[in-house]
């Protein structure tokens, strides 16, 4: 067999192990326990509502957020960095808005994925997904899910507008409590780095993750580099047999594959010299 044989073989058992022990999604962030007990609205026209969010690892890749719509007006959606003061105590309040944009839920009841238009990297701290209320009229505005069934988190909040501050408590309404009785159903989907806050282990060589996965048109692969490579960096489409289909610009921290190719399993590696990694892809037509 020639060298070229051999490496392509090599290829091909290395993504038939990954084909039965890579994940096909990123790991999901999210204190509720999945059932909605409540609906809940901001109350009132540019006032917001926002669940804290704190990363297990980092550097952490946000990608996408998870919300449970309870009906289908828009949701206009927001991410913020966690560098906002809370004025009366001191603590960490929702701060500069990373990331936003107007989602439509087609059903009610039902969990919406919302894509981030660009991955937000965090390497340190923690964040807040939520969303505005744009309707001055709250029951023709977007209602989120509520788990209000024990046990809590404590990490849902709402800001006032009148007021400017945000709240960890609603102090006029204690059926909700917000804060110390229940959560928003929000959720934010992460390509988490290896270096673990309770463990401190040195990090991989390589990060790599694709989202959606599965995914029926295009896919973007969110990758991480050492800054010392010796060698400059390849990623690579290939095929369950181990043919190279297509090699994608490393340019930044995320590529798109768009391709016009049937239904099946493929895998996307990335490799400088000895390194690499390699993460699956299943696509659906």
């Amino acid at each position: 067999m020639s060298k070229r044989g051999e490496d392509e073989m090599r290829v091909f058992l290395v993504f038939a192990i990954l084909l039965f022990s890579a994940p096909l999604m990123g790991e999901e962030i999210f204190y509720d326990d999945g059932s909605a007990e409540d609906t809940f609205w901001p109350g009132m026209i540019n006032w917001e509502a926002a669940e804290w969010f704190t990363p297990t690892a980092y550097p952490c890749t946000l990608f996408a957020v998870k919300f449970y719509p309870m009906n289908t007006y828009p949701l206009h959606w927001k991410v913020w960095d966690d560098d906002g003061v809370d004025p009366l105590t001191g603590g960490t309040d929702p701060g500069t808005v990373l990331s936003s944009g107007v989602a439509y839920p087609a059903a009610a009841g039902e969990w919406l994925v919302v894509e981030l238009p660009t991955p937000v990297v965090f390497n340190d701290g923690e964040f807040f997904i939520g969303w505005t209320q744009t309707n001055s009229d709250t029951l023709s505005s977007y209602g989120n899910g509520f788990d209000s069934s024990p046990p809590h988190s404590n990490r849902a909040i709402y800001r006032c507008e009148i007021l400017g501050s945000w709240y960890w408590i609603l102090l006029w309404d204690p059926e909700y409590e917000i804060g110390t009785q229940g959560d928003f159903m929000i959720r934010a989907i992460v390509n988490s780095g290896s270096i673990k806050i309770e463990e401190k282990q040195h990090p991989r060589q390589f990060e790599l993750s694709a989202f959606p996965n599965p995914f029926n048109s295009s896919v973007k692969i969110l990758y991480s580099l050492p800054p010392d490579l010796s060698e400059p960096p390849h990623l690579d489409i290939f095929d369950i047999c181990g043919k190279k289909i297509v090699e994608l610009p490393v340019n930044g921290h995320i590529a798109v594959w768009n391709p016009s190719l049937p239904s099946g399993v493929y895998f996307v590696r990335i490799q400088a010299g000895k390194l690499n990694e390699a993460q699956k892809l299943l696509l659906l037509r």
